[in-house]
């Protein structure tokens, strides 16, 4: 294994522990300990060489199978963070990390998500994500 590799891997572990957290934290009203946190995780982690849509669509079909939750790719800005009630400390500017979520509009809160990260991406995936500000709804 190369350490370019060992790199990629090393990141994305802790940006999957970061995200895993996030993505399992409960609302402010319920308190859970890290510990909790983690057992009590569902959220995945891809680490890939290429991105593209197949890898995305295929996740939201099993975790989504009735459609009855909105289907979200999103690059972790301070927006995007904000506006899905993530970590800002998941922000992430080399711009090879996306997150893919199960969002319940209803309850305003992350059924499951994944951090996908990434050496390259498809280009219509990628203009489709900066043509929106980084987010894009998947129906």
């Amino acid at each position: 294994m190369e350490i370019g590799t060992m790199c990629i891997i090393g990141g994305a572990a802790i940006a999957a522990g970061i995200i895993i957290y996030a993505c399992t934290k409960k609302s402010n009203s319920s308190s859970s300990t890290l510990t909790e946190v983690f057992t009590g995780a569902t959220d995945e982690q891809l680490v890939v060489d290429h991105l593209g849509g197949k890898d995305l669509t295929s996740w939201f079909r099993e975790k989504n199978p009735t459609q009855s939750y909105m289907n979200v790719i999103l690059y972790p800005n301070e927006k995007n963070i904000a506006q899905f009630h993530l970590p800002k400390n998941i922000i992430n500017n080399a711009g090879n990390l996306i997150v893919q979520a199960v969002f319940n509009e209803k309850t305003d809160q992350i059924v499951i998500c994944r951090s996908v990260l990434f050496e390259s991406i498809d280009d219509k995936l990628s203009n489709t994500l900066a043509q929106h500000d980084g987010i894009v709804i998947v129906e």
